[in-house]
């Protein structure tokens, strides 16, 4: 009878648990982050392998990443769903349950991970669990090989009506959702053959007339989610500056997010372009993931030039925050892993400037688990998506002939993004107990609706006059 049940317990692997047991919540703890984003000090650390949906495995190292950050989740943020009104109690340990008889309490069991524990101490431990399960009216039983009983415990609150208000501001904002998506090749034809004005007329009618500027800045912000718990953001502006002797354009674009509390930018770009009539011409490219920065360009140019370049980084944030599943401490690293990059082209040339910056990221969720206890084990399942994005962030600005050979400030400034977020569901879980009672405890960590967007938060176009006529005042000659 005891090599019997030995055999059992070695089959099931890790499928026993009980609260009582839990000797520690084992994680690697790193850094401990702040709610806002942080300056990077290194741009990578070493990873550790831990419990990636219930098997210990490590996924492909990332360019990129980032110190995990200590989270917080407020113990009156996890809900519980009750199966009913409290049910009878039932051993799984009664003579019958197991083997059909009587389990001597001395007999010394062999964990799969090495670990041993008595009968006895093992009866009394699951004892204790069951009855915490049918206060909350459950029961356990049931289960078959490799099928556990799966019991929907506990769930994370989230602010689902809020995010549902910032889905429809989102949408609000889009001033043409059926926009198609612009073409990189297309928008760059078009930049660069735009033809500025020869900057001597420039000095010739400014002679003789009123030069006039143009100052023009479009901006978009959103934020979607629960900063809490999970969130992203995006935001950015396109301003140019004109006067009768340079144009210039300065562009800047942020995505970003949040895991329970602690926030950190996903990607960051600017690019600058300086485009006076004499003198040098100036381009400036910046851009940075995590916060590390993964691109520079900053040039003077003679002559009118071109430049544009294409670059991607995979990159892992993560964060690591503490609950308890049925009393079980539990400990999770929850994070987001992906790649984010961007397509660049920017057309300098006397009293011109353009430029056409086109991010790109696509990251999922994730969680890891660990729990080092002698019948516990432990593991996360599911992924979310946390932000898939492809935008386009577009204009210029460039004194060119008007139709009677005088300058004139053509403009344009668009920013449009297809946007997917929140899409699917992560699960921390235990498992414990062996067949026909081994049974699986799920934390929901996250279950949100998906966010989609698609089209421009801004698109403008127009012309203006670089110089008006002197406007006469009466008694002056």
């Amino acid at each position: 009878m005891n090599n019997l049940l030995k055999n059992l317990l070695r089959n099931l692997a890790s499928c026993i648990g009980f609260v009582a047991l839990v000797a520690s919540a084992t994680f690697a703890q790193f850094a401990q982050g702040k709610p806002t984003t942080a300056p990077r000090t290194n741009t990578t650390v070493s990873r550790t392998n831990t419990t990636v949906s219930g098997t210990n495995t490590a996924p492909p190292r990332a360019d990129i990443v980032a110190p995990t950050a200590q989270g917080h989740l407020d113990p009156s943020d996890i809900g519980i769903r009750r199966g009913g009104p409290a049910v009878a109690f039932r051993s799984p340990c009664a003579a019958a349950s197991i083997t059909g008889k009587p389990i001597p309490p001395d007999t010394v069991l062999e964990m799969p991970n090495g670990k041993k524990v008595t009968a006895s101490q093992y009866c009394k431990e699951m004892d204790k669990f069951v009855l915490k399960l049918a206060q909350l009216g459950y029961t356990v039983g049931g289960s078959s090989p490799g099928n556990p009983k799966r019991i929907p415990l506990q769930y994370i609150k989230m602010n689902l009506d809020g995010i549902r208000q910032q889905q429809q501001s989102l949408a609000s904002k889009s001033s043409v959702p059926s926009t198609q998506p612009q073409i990189f090749a297309q928008v760059v034809q078009k930049q660069q053959s735009i033809v500025s004005i020869n900057p001597s007329l420039l000095k010739a009618v400014g002679g003789i007339n009123q030069p006039s500027t143009l100052h023009i800045v479009k901006s978009f912000d959103y934020p979607l989610g629960d900063p809490s718990k999970i969130s992203i953001s995006g935001n950015g502006k396109l301003e140019v500056n004109g006067t009768s002797t340079s144009t210039s354009l300065d562009a800047e674009a942020k995505a970003g997010g949040s895991l329970f509390g602690h926030g950190f930018d996903v990607l960051q770009l600017t690019g600058k372009v300086n485009s006076p009539a004499a003198g040098p011409l100036n381009i400036n490219v910046n851009a940075s993931v995590l916060g590390f920065n993964v691109y520079t360009l900053n040039e003077n140019e003679t002559s009118s030039v071109s430049k544009g370049d294409k670059i991607s980084k995979s990159f892992d944030e993560s964060t690591s925050v503490q609950f308890s599943v049925v009393g079980v401490p539990f400990s999770a690293k929850v994070g987001v892993r992906g790649s984010a990059g961007f397509t660049y082209s920017v057309s300098v040339a006397p009293v011109k400037a353009t430029g056409a910056f086109f991010p790109s990221i696509e990251a999922d969720a994730y969680g890891q688990a660990s729990i080092d206890a002698d019948i516990v084990s432990a593991g996360v399942r599911g992924t979310v998506t946390f932000l898939k994005l492809t935008g386009s962030l577009t204009g210029d600005l460039a004194i060119v002939p008007d139709a009677k050979n005088g300058p004139t400030y053509s403009y344009d400034a668009q920013y449009c993004q297809n946007l997917d977020a929140f899409d699917g569901t992560l699960t921390a879980f235990l498992k414990v107990g062996i067949d026909p009672f081994s049974t699986e405890i799920d934390q929901d960590i996250f279950t949100i609706p998906a966010i989609r967007s698609n089209g421009c938060l801004f698109s403008e176009a127009k012309t203006a006059p670089v110089f008006t006529k002197p406007v006469a005042i009466p008694g002056k000659k």
